[in-house]
């Protein structure tokens, strides 16, 4: 801030000394003058960052009301440097129980480095049970949680989707996709707190099949043409949530509440699509750790708002001046499952394939197949459809 009043002091010196010049260039150097001003106004955001604050323990618990493995990770905090792609950095050998509020304690095994699980039967995973967690490391720091109540869940109503379109700066060409939306009834349930998880499922294609090919020795045909790798699907976890709270809400009914916006700029809506929806109800702390994440998500631009201190229901008994990142919590979950195929007036995306034609190159001892078509090369993607990602074994739950 210092900074920028020295700026502005100098430039409002520098404008009093442009009066005698030549009109034209006061004018000129004024109008600079101006743009600095008002640009010498934004602040960068430098996030305070401590020397242990790359070095901080994160743990991520979860209990849910389905009997099964209830799992707890124990991490060290990614650098900063890293922020873009963060590296797990396991902490093993950690003593990890939890513990209710009937006086039941449940010890949990280590099945992989950093990753702690136990399995729970359907009658100790109750709604309106309290549970918290509990961590020694090898270095005998103690973890402890807050008491965190397992809440109820309502059933999901339906998911569906709208076409939907969202203007460009070309007004002719709006952005064509369709918006998703979830229905609940909340008018008995005791939970205000919500957060959504949503898993994509799409089906796509290659273009060609391995015909003709350069295995790096010698041109090879396969007869009859290899269609095996020319359908694919594509399975992953969208990496947004979305959050609701209903405790202010006069009507209990939820509709149209808006989750994900799919495009159709990559094929995931022209051959089949399907999402499977995870409901999870929340405690009071749980959901203001998810919506505050949310909203860090969501940030970005020059005039954005500053990222918010994200503060879970973790502290360090043995050392309570070190931060904890992450969150212990208690959840019941509810699912469904839908399916897209055909959608009315939208425009599907087919990738163009056009050979390459010659002359072009084909390497001798080459580890890379190069495919041929009709005497020019095809991209890889043009042939193998999971070189776009995605496998060739269709999952058991797809209808088409």
């Amino acid at each position: 801030m210092r900074f920028t009043i020295r700026v502005k002091t100098l430039i409002l010196l520098f404008l009093k000394q442009t009066i005698a010049m030549h009109p034209f260039k006061k004018y000129f150097i004024t109008l600079i003058c101006i743009v600095l001003i008002n640009n010498s106004c934004i602040d960068k955001y430098i996030p305070p960052i401590g020397s242990q604050d790359s070095h901080n323990i994160a743990i991520f618990g979860q209990i849910t009301d389905s009997e099964g493995y209830q799992t707890v990770t124990i991490s060290n905090s990614t650098s900063i440097i890293f922020v873009n792609s963060p590296q797990f950095d396991p902490v093993s050998g950690c003593t990890v129980t939890l513990h209710d509020n009937l006086g039941n304690s449940f010890n949990l095994d280590e099945y992989q480095p950093g990753l702690y699980r136990v399995w729970m039967t359907k009658d100790l995973l109750k709604p309106g049970t309290s549970y918290k967690l509990n961590v020694t490391t090898s270095s005998g720091e103690e973890i402890e949680s807050d008491y965190d109540q397992l809440p109820e869940c309502p059933k999901i109503d339906s998911v569906y989707y709208v076409r939907k379109d969202i203007p460009t700066t070309n007004p002719d060409k709006p952005l064509q996709g369709i918006q998703f939306y979830i229905d609940m009834d909340v008018t008995n349930v005791s939970s205000h707190y919500f957060k959504w998880e949503i898993e994509e499922t799409y089906e796509h294609h290659a273009v060609y099949p391995k015909k003709t090919y350069w295995d790096g020795k010698t041109i090879k045909i396969a007869n009859p043409p290899d269609y095996s790798m020319m359908v694919c699907w594509s399975t992953e976890k969208l990496k947004n949530h979305y959050t609701l709270s209903t405790e202010n809400l006069a009507q209990k009914k939820i509709i149209m509440h808006p989750l994900h916006f799919v495009d159709n700029l990559t094929q995931r809506l022209t051959y089949g699509y399907s999402i499977l929806v995870s409901q999870y109800a929340l405690s009071p702390s749980a959901y203001i750790f998810w919506e505050q994440q949310r909203e860090n998500n969501e940030l970005g631009g020059l005039y954005g708002k500053q990222p918010i201190n994200v503060k879970g229901n973790l502290k360090n008994l043995t050392s309570p001046s070190k931060k904890v990142l992450g969150i212990f919590q208690t959840t019941s979950v509810r699912t469904k499952r839908i399916f897209v195929r055909n959608i009315a007036n939208l425009e599907l995306y087919y990738p163009k394939c056009d050979p390459e034609a010659p002359p072009f190159a084909l390497p001798k001892n080459s580890p890379v197949i190069i495919y041929l078509w009709e005497g020019g090369k095809l991209e890889t993607a043009c042939v193998e459809c999971f070189a776009e990602g995605g496998s060739t074994t269709k999952p058991d739950f797809w209808p088409y």
